[in-house]
């Protein structure tokens, strides 16, 4: 049995108001530690003072970050090539704590064509299993097809 296509996540299938992506995500020690090795990012500063176990204990704010792009986040759909990711604004709450699970939802926040290029607008949440606002933000992208 192959698996069903996606269908393509056009300009023109975009609904504002529309969530694309619903998941949860697992803040592992080793998922900051390989964020903090990706980015360049010594971990210093997300352990306790005087802690010589590397144990990591919160996140870099940043870290979210990494489940916006819709081609990563947008599992249910087929994302056409050659988008460019214009802005973006961020909005942490709180720090992200290891071993937390939190619960990731983007919507489409605005969508609309200037000179001649179509434009959307994402919002993400991330959310605490207690429904506590963690981080949000908001990103651009120029949407080509």
């Amino acid at each position: 049995m192959s698996a069903r296509p996606r269908p393509e996540l056009t300009f023109d299938r975009i609904v504002v108001g529309a969530c694309y992506a619903e998941r949860q995500v697992e803040i592992s020690r080793e998922l900051i530690l390989a964020y903090c090795e990706a980015v360049g990012a010594g971990t210093e500063r997300y352990r306790p003072a005087g802690d010589e176990t590397h144990k990591v204990t919160i996140a870099p704010p940043s870290l979210p970050v990494i489940w916006t792009p819709p081609r990563v986040s947008f599992t249910d759909w087929d994302i056409p090539p050659g988008g460019i990711h214009t802005t973006e604004r961020w909005e942490n709450c709180r720090p992200i704590r290891t071993g937390e699970t939190l619960q990731c939802r983007i919507v489409a926040q605005d969508k609309h064509t200037r000179d001649g290029k179509n434009h959307v607008v994402f919002e993400a949440t991330f959310t605490s299993s207690a429904g506590e606002l963690v981080a949000r933000g908001l990103m651009s992208v120029i949407w080509q097809k």
